[in-house]
């Protein structure tokens, strides 16, 4: 795919390891150090294509609606 139709993580929010917290507030940097969870958008996600990050290749999980928990601590909002 040409780079100009790449994806990318759109409002990534880190929660500590359980998933039921946020470590830093909306926009922060990274934490620190230590183990920690990421959630974000992906507009137009391919589910077929790997998840390429600074980081390496990262194995998402397969596609499922977005637990209650997460609705409360990463609300997606719309922004046509």
């Amino acid at each position: 795919m040409p780079k100009e139709n790449w994806q990318v993580a759109w409002a990534e929010m880190f929660l500590a390891t359980d998933g039921n917290s946020l470590l830093v507030e909306k926009w922060g940097d990274p934490p620190d150090a230590g183990d920690f969870r990421v959630a974000f958008f992906m507009h137009f996600w391919d589910e077929m294509q790997p998840c390429i990050t600074s980081y390496g290749e990262v194995t998402c999980p397969p596609i499922s609606k977005m637990p209650e928990r997460l609705k409360t601590l990463v609300p997606y909002k719309p922004i046509d």
